[in-house]
């Protein structure tokens, strides 16, 4: 963390505490033609696509579109990775090829964008986001196969990648509008209206049998209560 921003951690003392954390969400996808996947909508509490209750395991979020005073969080970049995959084959196995298929497909349809205020300001295609993959997440072949899922794990990113959200403009707000080392960066406020979502063109088919977990996580530091 930059020596001017410790100096203002106790100046933060009367409502909340600074710490390095990524705000993150997580969504499913189930068995439909996916255009678009929308994330940061559903706080804790609030069921997912599939029906289940959200936890603190799936998001930090706790009111929807927002972060809820006194959190504040300075978005430094973004990671977007399937958590977890049930991709069945007729003997109810994992079915690699499948599952390498969603991901080539995910990274080569995928665009990912993130707004606040109602104003989109990142358009970002997927392949360039770490994901916790490799570099493309699957072999050249034109086809995936068995041998692809070692190509996954082999080519697994080290947890501190991601894609760095910088703009041409002063992080303001908590950290000063002065600290050269938060030039650029952007500053969530307690109320300020989040937008987050995955397009897919064409639309993304996930099989009956199948189910897909993604998550979103917008790394950085945030101002959060702590009781």
């Amino acid at each position: 963390m930059p020596a001017n921003v410790a100096r203002q951690i106790v100046q933060s003392d009367l409502v909340g505490r600074i710490v390095r954390e990524p705000l993150y969400d997580t969504e499913t996808m189930v068995n439909a033609t996916y255009n678009e996947l929308t994330f940061f909508s559903r706080p804790q509490g609030q069921n997912n696509n599939s029906a289940a209750v959200k936890t603190i395991r799936d998001t930090n979020l706790t009111q929807a579109n927002q972060l809820g005073v006194p959190n504040a969080h300075l978005l430094m970049g973004f990671q977007v990775s399937i958590i977890d995959a049930v991709v069945t084959a007729t003997d109810a196995d994992l079915d690699p090829e499948a599952y390498i298929s969603y991901q080539r497909d995910l990274r080569s349809w995928g665009v990912f964008e993130f707004g606040l205020s109602g104003k989109t300001i990142f358009e970002i295609p997927l392949s360039e986001i770490p994901q916790g993959l490799g570099p493309l997440g699957f072999t050249t072949q034109a086809v995936a196969s068995l041998a692809d899922v070692h190509t996954v794990a082999y080519g697994e990113q080290r947890s501190n990648s991601y894609y760095t959200a910088k703009v041409p403009t002063r992080a303001l707000g908590l950290f000063g509008a002065s600290s050269p080392e938060m030039a650029g960066y952007l500053m969530i406020g307690s109320s300020t209206p989040i937008t987050c979502k995955i397009r897919f063109n064409p639309g993304l088919v996930v099989a009956a049998t199948d189910t897909l977990t993604l998550q979103v996580r917008l790394i950085g530091v945030r101002q959060k209560a702590i009781g």
